[in-house]
């Protein structure tokens, strides 16, 4: 995986710098540049703060916002000034993080977007999403998401052990081919993980039969063993340090289940590209992964040969529009704002 500039969007939060710490070493290793963006959005505190924006100078308001986002990045530039990496600071004004991350990854040509997640659970997350999850989804490149933790994780060019989900798909096998090419600590280890979810019966069935015995398990386990052993033997891997794993469980739980038991410093999984109500009724394997891995996750972007570089045309062309559609969002919002502050119920 060739990277020459890395994303790391800037929110100044614990997971940010952590995601801006992997970078620093990603960019050490290939000798690429750094690229910080902070996102200056309107109504952007959570919870919203009332009296920050019910106000009838929002444009003074943002600037101030501005101007403290350009002050904190200049001085996260200047705390990495001693490394020979380049950092580059900027900050852009949207209604949304999502939408001018996704945007500046395509107008800069980004090479690896690299994010905290900040673990949202519940009610509260469903309702507002997730920041990340969006850019992972839509993203024109590879996404490496990383969580905060008491421990800090081994960045890339020190990891040791790396999962793999396999389904014998192409996407797969190139989530299984990047891992092999990612900087590493001399003595590592990869484990191909395939899962086998059990059987939809509802428990009052238990009684009539026996699910798990009919389902003979162990006898589909040793054919898929057999299986990805041929797969591997066709990639012609050499020598790779690869581990196959067939588990019965449902997959996003038995990867990341799987990752922190034998603790695993990075997973490796590639995106299917589901979208609209598919994606919406049947989940995203990726997205649960996400939301339970322990380690930082690297997602890579569905290979979609048809119509791919149309696509990121379209995303280029827009993005070059894109601040003055923010620029009139924002002065559409601001004008509800204002209406809201000025007419109370």
């Amino acid at each position: 995986m060739s990277i020459e500039r890395i994303l790391v969007p800037m929110d100044f939060s614990d997971d940010a710098h952590e995601a801006l710490r992997h970078a620093i070493a990603l960019a050490e290793h290939h000798g690429a540049e750094i690229h910080l963006l902070h996102v200056v959005v309107l109504l952007g505190q959570d919870p919203p703060d009332a009296t920050a924006v019910a106000t009838p100078y929002l444009a003074d308001a943002m600037s101030r916002m501005e101007e403290d986002a350009a002050s904190q990045l200049r001085t996260l530039v200047a705390d990495q000034a001693a490394g020979a990496i380049t950092i580059l600071e900027r900050f852009r004004r949207d209604i949304a993080p999502g939408p001018a991350i996704l945007a500046d990854a395509a107008r800069e040509s980004i090479d690896l977007i690299v994010m905290g997640t900040h673990g949202r659970r519940g009610v509260r997350r469903f309702l507002l999403g997730s920041v990340t999850e969006e850019v992972v989804r839509q993203a024109p490149c590879p996404v490496l998401t990383v969580r905060r933790d008491e421990a800090a994780p081994r960045t890339l060019p020190e990891i040791a052990k790396i999962v793999v989900p396999y389904d014998f798909s192409d996407d797969a096998e190139r989530a299984l081919q990047t891992a092999l090419e990612l900087p590493t600590a001399d003595t590592h280890q990869v484990d191909l993980v395939h899962v086998v979810e059990p059987p939809m019966d509802p428990d009052v069935y238990v009684p009539l039969h026996d699910r798990y015995q009919a389902y003979h398990f162990s006898a589909l386990a040793e054919e898929v063993r057999k299986a990805m052993g041929k797969r591997l033997n066709a990639l012609d891997l050499g020598s790779a340090p690869i581990e196959t794993h067939v588990l019965h469980e449902s997959a996003p739980t038995g990867v990341t289940d799987f990752a922190r038991e034998h603790e695993a410093d990075l997973i490796v999984i590639a995106s299917h590209g589901l979208t609209g109500l598919r994606r919406f009724l049947l989940g995203s394997v990726t997205e649960k992964v996400l939301r339970l891995a322990h380690c930082p996750v690297l997602v890579l972007r569905h290979a979609s040969p048809d119509g791919e570089a149309a696509e990121a045309a379209v995303v280029a062309n827009e993005s070059a529009s894109d601040d003055d559609a923010a620029d009139a969002n924002l002065a559409t919002a601001a004008t509800l704002v204002g209406i809201a502050a000025t007419n109370p119920a």
